[in-house]
């Protein structure tokens, strides 16, 4: 109530303090919530974080202060923390991402060069993935069925080819 304002000193003894930087007292004392503020120590800038407490029927204000300095310091200390588990965090996914693309799209990769082989006649080529229980096991099993097509087609038209042949030579034989 008399202004005067009590602290530890630098070997941790109670010891009075002069009160002249506390330039936020008046606010402090008339809030019942806890008070923020910047004032200058003897050793630099700092922090105060205020409350006022009641005991007695007098008003205290319970005081703590850090120096701007140690905040910043824990405050950069944190960033770059934070800041390297975010690379981290990053470089995981990266290669995780990488992974589950080379596992999704090698197969359709591999599926798409065995259509395009087959496209271009080579059905002596094989088939993968038509085990597989997604789209790509689904492809695979219609470019199966479309390979079989394509190879009963080559069949018939062989065996339609030896019997116009067959044909040909008993029409020439009987001339």
């Amino acid at each position: 109530a008399d202004g005067s304002a009590v602290g530890l000193n630098a070997s941790g003894q109670l010891a009075t303090l002069d009160a002249a930087p506390f330039t936020f007292i008046k606010d402090a004392l008339a809030s019942s919530a806890m008070t923020v503020s910047d004032f200058d120590r003897a050793d630099g800038a700092a922090r105060a974080y205020v409350r006022g407490i009641d005991y007695r029927g007098d008003r205290f204000l319970v005081v703590e202060s850090v120096l701007l300095s140690e905040l910043n310091a824990g405050s950069i200390e944190i960033a770059t923390l934070l800041t390297w588990i975010g690379i981290g965090v990053l470089v995981v996914m990266a290669i995780a991402t990488g992974l589950i693309t080379n596992l999704l799209f090698s197969p359709l990769a591999r599926l798409a060069g065995v259509t395009s082989e087959v496209a271009d006649g080579k059905l002596e080529v094989e088939i993968g993935s038509q085990n597989r229980k997604d789209e790509i096991g689904t492809m695979a099993k219609a470019l199966a069925r479309f390979k079989q097509s394509l190879f009963e087609g080559r069949q018939l038209e062989a065996a339609s080819e030896q019997t116009r042949m067959r044909a040909e030579s008993e029409r020439q034989q009987n001339l």
